[in-house]
């Protein structure tokens, strides 16, 4: 397992070794033996969705209180993952960070407490998955816009035939745009 830097203090992608044969492919996708030793280890749910449409939008999410740490992946095809820094303390508060996660490599993405998370499905049929460190609230459930001008997004979540959830579409009243004063994570 290969442990990489994203220049964002504890998000780190992890990629796993693939033993390929005539058989198919093996791979270890957590152990605390390996370099994955150092994240959080008291996972409480593991989630997946299944994505149909290429060029559909699932976030800006996030959890208040009780927030979630996320081991996120991409089991089949593969997506552009996009998390946000809204830590007030951090110096990469605000910043964007993405990444593609591919089911070809596996690679899997660490997301820390204090992050929206969001994806953008690259292919049909995607298969994601999530390990939570909290069990879902629905009633701590936080969405922000797709394409919400505070943060400096990839050109995707500005796509015009983005597809979005009715929960997740702009155009709801309870999708809010991100500023310094609705921040939960205000003490983080």
């Amino acid at each position: 397992m290969i442990k990489r830097s994203t220049g964002f203090k504890d998000l780190l992608e992890y990629i796993p070794t693939i033993h390929k044969d005539d058989r198919g492919v093996f791979l270890e996708t957590y152990s605390i033996k390996t370099s994955m030793r150092d994240m959080h280890s008291g996972w409480y749910q593991d989630n997946m969705s299944i994505t149909h449409k290429k060029g559909t939008f699932r976030g800006f999410h996030a959890q208040y209180p009780r927030p979630q740490v996320k081991l996120v992946r991409c089991v089949s095809g593969s997506v552009l993952d996009v998390v946000i820094d809204v830590r007030p303390s951090s110096s990469t508060y605000k910043q964007t960070y993405s990444v593609i996660l591919d089911s070809n490599i596996m690679n899997m993405l660490y997301v820390p407490k204090g992050f929206l998370h969001g994806f953008y499905t690259l292919t049909d049929d995607v298969i994601f998955e999530y390990k939570c460190s909290e069990y879902y609230n629905p009633k701590g459930q936080i969405r922000y816009s797709h394409n919400d001008p505070a943060f400096d997004l990839p050109t995707q979540c500005y796509d015009n035939n983005i597809i979005l959830s009715d929960a997740d579409n702009t155009n709801i009243d309870h999708i809010v745009h991100f500023t310094d004063d609705n921040n939960p994570f205000k003490g983080m």
